[in-house]
């Protein structure tokens, strides 16, 4: 994991990251503190790219594909951040030599052994609850709960939403390119299980739907969060298009827009934050993100129960019909809901009064280095709480700071380097240089 954020107002935007990256191997995990997750977008432009997640394109990394892409835009330019992001995504998705076949059949291999094996998950856990009210399964019974289990997760997956560059047919062509894959990945992962022609059938429609369409809630394991944000030409304030992207199959791209942020009159200061987010939603509305959730989780558990609790004792009482029983208790069920609903409004208003409000009134009017050292200070709010805690330290290592505005530029406020740019003057003159460097 990692932590990353832009901050914005009327001036600039700052992007701070930290330098861990995680690579899974088969021996564990491994993680590094020397990661670079901040690049210019442009050389000539005011636009930078972050990425946080999987550090690589299907098996190139970001950070090639980043300067790839960005010698493939040389001087272009583009009205607004989206348009420039809308581009880069082109860029990707046309891009085949980024991905080669045998790059799509391990990703896609690697995505069905991972979904499988959560399926297979759902099945033991049914089978130990089927079996503490039975002797015994036979294998007929295990394919039946097997088949409850895909057709619920195949309708589940059905109303989750596509990817914009998802062709006609999409499903279609994956199922006819990835068959024999895919019967291997099932036949693996339920070895001790027959798959009759019906089962074998929905676990194809279902293994087409995952690679096709995005989950519902949060992103798959696997994913990179693409994050560009400066001016476009004719912007006069800053803005933020973030994507998600996944993979390749069937030489297409798996991606979705995430967030779109953007300064104005009427808003302007914005706090965004991406990957592990929880200190910086502390830090801005003033309580815990999980601990709010628990506290209206459970004040909603409470408004629920005592309807029950209140028709039992009237039941009880035996002084009203049960229909007069019914209709009180539906009523009591209403106002619990209507009261619950206005709290949570109470407190995120007050949330907002109290706590956001004033912090992005102070952002809008922060000069640009006061907005770089907020960025750097946040970042450094979640290594923090990741270093003195038990928890792995998925955030660390030097924070990068570059901030840029429409006068400006990219320009880089603190930034490490693996070399030294006085050993490597070459570097340093050609960088803007239109030549390659020899």
């Amino acid at each position: 994991m990692t932590a990353e954020i832009a901050v914005l107002n009327r001036e600039a935007v700052a992007m701070a990251a930290d330098s861990a990256v995680t690579v899974l191997t088969e021996r564990g995990q491994k993680i590094f503190a020397t990661a670079n997750k901040i690049f210019a977008l442009s050389k000539f432009r005011p636009v930078g790219v972050m990425f946080y997640a999987n550090a690589s394109f299907v098996d190139v990394p970001w950070e090639t594909v980043i300067k790839m892409y960005r010698e493939h835009l040389g001087e272009l330019s583009f009205p607004t951040v989206a348009e420039f992001g809308r581009h880069f995504m082109e860029y990707l998705c046309s891009n085949s030599s980024l991905y080669p076949e045998g790059s799509q059949t391990r990703y896609v291999e690697s995505k069905l052994r991972g979904y499988f094996g959560f399926l297979a998950s759902l099945l033991r856990d049914a089978v130990q609850a089927r079996m503490l009210k039975s002797d015994g399964l036979d294998e007929d019974q295990l394919r039946g709960i097997l088949l409850e289990i895909v057709e619920a997760e195949v309708a589940r997956w059905k109303k989750s939403d596509g990817f914009p560059t998802t062709p006609e047919n999409y499903e279609s062509i994956l199922l006819e390119r990835y068959r024999e894959v895919t019967l291997q990945v099932c036949k693996d992962a339920f070895e001790r299980i027959p798959i009759d022609a019906r089962l074998r059938e929905m676990l194809l429609e279902l293994s087409c739907l995952v690679l096709a369409r995005f989950p519902e809630g949060s992103p798959s394991p696997g994913f990179s969060g693409v994050v560009i944000a400066g001016f476009g030409d004719e912007e006069f304030y800053p803005a933020l298009q973030s994507y998600l992207v996944e993979g390749v199959a069937a030489d297409v791209v798996k991606w979705r827009t995430d967030r779109e942020s953007a300064v104005s009159p009427e808003s302007p200061a914005q706090i965004v934050p991406f990957a592990q987010s929880g200190d910086v939603a502390t830090f801005v509305e003033g309580v815990e993100p999980s601990y709010q959730l628990a506290i209206e989780g459970d004040l909603g558990k409470i408004l629920k129960r005592y309807p029950d609790l209140v028709e039992a004792s009237l039941k009880a009482s035996g002084k009203l019909a049960p229909q007069e029983v019914a209709q009180a208790t539906a009523d009591i069920r209403k106002v619990g809901a209507k009261l619950l609903q206005q709290y949570g409004e109470r407190l995120t208003a007050y949330r907002w009064e109290n706590f956001v409000q004033p912090v992005l009134e102070a952002i809008s009017v922060l000069p640009k280095p006061d907005l770089a050292s907020l960025a750097e200070s946040l970042v450094n709010l979640t290594s923090m709480r990741r270093k003195f805690s038990m928890d792995a330290e998925t955030v660390g290592g030097p924070v990068d700071v570059a901030v840029i505005s429409k006068g400006d530029g990219f320009i880089w406020t603190k930034r490490k380097h693996y070399f030294s740019p006085d050993l490597n003057p070459h570097f340093v003159s050609q960088y803007h240089s239109k030549e390659k460097l020899p």
